[in-house]
């Protein structure tokens, strides 16, 4: 089955490294690059437990166990490092806070958010960079470009779109990519989409600074 992807941000490069594992040819279609956007430039960290008590704490849970068999799993590096985790402040008063030897005097350190056991961290550029050769690895394929439209047959979908040549300015149709799939019930949409914003809890803002120690898990 050829499974069409757009976007080769972390979860287009997941998607297509699952997939690929899996038996299915994953396409990726990206229009700029690798991780371009937020996912070459987020915090990389990886919390076991700073969402429990909401519904997405199983899945984050998940992904922490997930992140650190991947690291053992595939070839590649991308930084992953387990590591303390501390929030504070900016410009407190001396005294105030825990001090670290690490830490400049105009931080003050209030709470320990985590520890090597539950903390993490990556490199996000890397991370996206390295998911995808491992799909490729696998028979995913990664095409320059951009998915323009949908064309629906019947009750298959196939998508096309535009493919960047080897050629500065030029661009090819880019090959109708099938899937067996139905079209989606819209009223049954709308029921799933009411009740996941059901599940979603607004938490109270809190500001902090979050630190960590650059000689933990090193």
């Amino acid at each position: 089955m050829r499974v069409l992807i757009c976007g080769g941000g972390v979860i287009g490069a997941s998607i297509a490294w699952f997939l690929a594992k899996r038996g299915a040819e994953p396409v990726v279609i990206e229009r700029t690059g690798v991780a371009n956007a937020a996912s070459g430039k987020s915090g990389g960290f990886l919390a076991l437990d700073w969402c429990d008590g909401t519904p997405l704490a199983p899945l984050a849970r998940r992904s922490f166990a997930l992140h650190a068999s991947l690291a053992e799993e595939i070839a590649d590096d991308w930084g992953y490092r387990r590591l303390d985790t501390y929030g504070g402040y900016a410009h407190a008063r001396t005294g105030r806070g825990r001090a670290l030897a690490w830490l400049s005097d105009d931080f003050a350190v209030s709470q320990r958010l985590g520890s090597t056991e539950t903390t993490a961290q990556v490199h996000p550029g890397r991370f996206t960079a390295a998911m995808i050769r491992a799909a490729e690895a696998k028979g995913a394929v990664l095409r320059s470009g951009r998915a323009t439209g949908l064309a629906r047959h019947g009750r298959s979908v196939a998508a096309r779109g535009l493919l960047e040549t080897a050629q500065p300015g030029k661009r090819m149709a880019l090959g109708v990519v099938r899937f067996g799939v139905r079209r989606p019930n819209r009223q049954r949409l709308v029921e799933i989409g009411q009740r996941m914003f059901a599940q979603v809890h607004r938490q109270p803002s809190r500001t902090s600074v979050v630190m960590e120690n650059s000689l933990a898990g090193t």
